[in-house]
């Protein structure tokens, strides 16, 4: 007769959990845009590969309109001994709207690798935005 009790008690216990709960308030809902806080800079666009053959394959660009000077510089760099050593440095520099920095270096085997992008715009010859990007690791094997 206990065993029976329980179950019944466990059985109500389940049921009365899973009842449907209504509200009558509306939803509100709030749309969120994510985009990154640049004033001067449009776009910031990376890429970067290992080819089979072990060559790094790396271009950065940078959009902006209303500047005067674009900069933009790139590094390969290698994880060796517990950090990252910089091993090749690209640089660029163009009038608005676009820098584009295109690289390609021959890396070694049994290294991490990854490229750090920094950008810069100028109007009347002062640096007024800085941008950064550090791409994922790549391992070449």
């Amino acid at each position: 007769m206990k065993r029976i009790i329980q179950i019944l008690l466990i059985l109500s216990v389940l049921c009365l959990g899973i009842l449907p709960v209504s509200a009558n308030a509306p939803v509100k809902t709030e749309e969120f845009i994510i985009e990154p806080c640049w004033k001067e800079v449009f776009q910031f666009n990376h890429w970067f590969d290992i080819t089979s053959s072990g060559r790094a394959d790396i271009q950065s660009e940078l959009v902006a309109y209303d500047v005067d000077l674009i900069e933009v510089e790139v590094e390969l760099q290698q994880f060796k001994n517990g950090s990252w050593v910089t091993i090749k440095t690209w640089k660029g520099s163009d009038s608005a709207p676009i820098c584009v920095v295109v690289g390609k270096w021959y890396v070694p085997k049994k290294y991490g690798y990854r490229m750090v992008s920094t950008g810069r715009v100028y109007i009347g010859g002062k640096m007024v935005e800085e941008v950064n990007y550090t791409s994922r690791s790549l391992w070449y094997e």
